[in-house]
């Protein structure tokens, strides 16, 4: 999605582009805006930190 930096989108702007744009198993059940990305230490995003709150322990993806 196209965005202004001094205009970010609403969470319900989203989810209509999302509707509109995407095929309905690939629309988000929950938006979070966070100001800044956690970084590993390669300066790679750190998916792992970004999972955490949302994933029960001890799962694992691809097995």
């Amino acid at each position: 999605m196209p965005v202004d930096p001094g205009a970010p989108p609403t969470p319900a702007e989203l989810e209509a582009w999302c509707r509109e744009h995407l095929g309905s198993y690939k629309i988000p059940r929950l938006v979070e805006f966070i100001d800044v990305l956690p970084r590993n230490e390669m300066q790679k995003v750190d998916k792992k930190s970004l999972r955490k709150p949302y994933w029960g322990e001890g799962r694992t993806i691809g097995g």
